[in-house]
């Protein structure tokens, strides 16, 4: 059968198509399904948990800052330690061993344990080395020939933690001894966030703390699981100076030559007019000169005649001197007792000029170097009685860099 579709029948199609989508019934109306209709779907949640991944730690900002700025450290300074560090995951930080080493030495692997041990065998671990590897030992000896007394101060946090008195001290060189000037100050950290904190800690570095001007000095930082088995974090930075420093201590007050109540005989020989300063004590935390001077006029308790002052008498320069100069006296020094060649010893010069006893002494101990001096004396044949007084200067300086 044919069908013919009249142009009044696509109307009335179109109409009632237009009819059904505004509102009408198009289930009553024979015509094509609407295409443009959305779909539908339903929303399920999904979740797994991750374990066994360990967030790594991290050390930052880490610096001493001083007196002095960043850099040059010097020995006796309050200085502080600063350093952050950081793990998300939660909790971690409260369940870490965290170690501060600061230490003498250059370019030395931090994998190598750093130990204190009882170098001389007096039952006090007084010297600290490199242990698990001889080559790196042998090269830190060789910077360290008399004393290790000055040459680390470690740290670590305590058993029981708060966040203030957080760390204690686990080497510093003869610890048991007063005299030690490694000192913890305060110290603890604070909340940064929920992950990280930031550490301080305030510090006094040791009078004999290396001397250096090639930034041998190392500020390291490792942070330990809770037994110590295995290293979650290190920084090791080797970019510190240390300034050197040197002091002496000198018991004696009053020395008089051919003791209390002796006197000096004009002309007479250096070996027969004596005189003796005990118990120096030199401490110094790299190579030192040993320095002796004295004032260039002594004064006398004797008038000159017709009034106008005091005799006075002159600290010679040379031997020379009092043979050709009145009221002369030539004073020599050495740290040997009852010595001989007399001429060969050290002149005590002007105390402008003075002159060095022994030089390029090593590095000393938190207790020094103590040392006896030996004066004689010689006055020029030309010499007024009377008694005679003057000052006597000891000194240390730097020998690489003397004033």
């Amino acid at each position: 059968m044919n069908y013919k579709f009249t142009r009044n029948t696509i109307i009335l199609g179109l109409l009632a198509v237009g009819v059904g989508l505004w509102g009408g019934n198009p289930s009553s109306i024979n015509a094509a399904p609407n295409t443009s209709s959305g779909s539908e779907s339903g929303n399920i949640s999904g979740e797994f948990e991750a374990t066994g991944f360990d967030n790594p730690t991290y050390i930052s900002n880490l610096i001493i800052d001083n007196n002095f700025g960043m850099g040059m450290l010097s020995p006796l300074d309050n200085s502080t330690i600063t350093f952050s560090v950081t793990d998300i995951d939660a909790g971690a930080l409260d369940d870490v061993s965290i170690e501060v080493r600061f230490f003498f030495g250059n370019d030395y692997s931090s994998n190598v344990e750093l130990v204190s041990i009882d170098g001389d065998g007096d039952g006090i671990e007084d010297e600290f080395q490199y242990e698990g590897d001889a080559t790196l030992d042998a090269a830190y000896d060789a910077h360290n020939t008399t004393t290790k007394d000055g040459d680390a101060f470690v740290l670590e946090n305590k058993v029981t933690t708060t966040s203030s008195d957080y760390f204690q001290v686990v080497y510093a060189p003869l610890l048991t001894s007063s005299d030690v000037t490694w000192s913890l100050g305060l110290n603890g950290y604070s909340e940064l966030s929920d992950y990280t904190r930031d550490f301080s800690i305030g510090f006094q570095i040791s009078k004999v703390a290396k001397f250096t001007y090639t930034n041998e000095w190392t500020l390291g930082v490792r942070v330990l699981n809770s037994d110590k088995s295995s290293i979650l974090a290190e920084y090791f930075s080797t970019s510190y100076d240390m300034d050197w420093y040197g002091e002496i201590v000198t018991p004696e007050t009053t020395v008089f030559f051919n003791g209390v109540g002796g006197s000096v005989d004009v002309g007479s020989e250096y070996e027969d007019n004596t005189a003796t300063i005990l118990d120096v004590v030199f401490i110094s935390n790299g190579s030192f000169d040993q320095l002796i001077g004295t004032d260039v006029t002594w004064q006398s308790d004797k008038l000159l005649p017709g009034g106008g002052g005091n005799y006075t008498a002159t600290a010679a320069i040379s031997a020379s001197d009092i043979l050709t100069m009145s009221q002369t006296f030539h004073l020599v020094v050495s740290d040997v007792s009852e010595a001989t060649g007399f001429s060969g010893l050290t002149t005590v010069g002007n105390y402008d000029y003075a002159n060095t006893i022994v030089s390029s002494n090593n590095g000393t101990t938190e207790e020094g170097s103590q040392l006896d001096y030996y004066l004689y004396l010689k006055t020029s044949e030309n010499f007024q009685n009377a008694n005679y007084y003057g000052q006597i200067y000891l000194g240390i300086q730097n020998s690489l860099f003397p004033i």
